[in-house]
């Protein structure tokens, strides 16, 4: 997943340490949902119970939000 948005080795390594990842995954999920088309708030939403279920499934199968030409 690192890969996919483009952060290197380091990221992946601070995904096994257990409070670093919970602060990694949010940061990986906004940047994530950045590249998708939605808002970067999805990441945070990771952190309240049950809806961070809804959010992995949004990002996974939900439509690419499309991007708007900016001048």
């Amino acid at each position: 997943m690192c890969k996919l948005i483009g952060h290197g080795v380091l990221w992946t390594i601070w995904l096994f340490i257990p409070i670093v990842d919970l602060i990694a995954v949010v940061l990986v999920v906004m940047k994530l949902a950045r590249i998708r088309g939605h808002r970067r708030v999805f990441g945070l939403m990771l952190l309240v119970p049950f809806l961070n279920y809804v959010i992995w499934w949004v990002l996974a199968f939900g439509r690419p939000r499309p991007r708007l030409a900016s001048s």
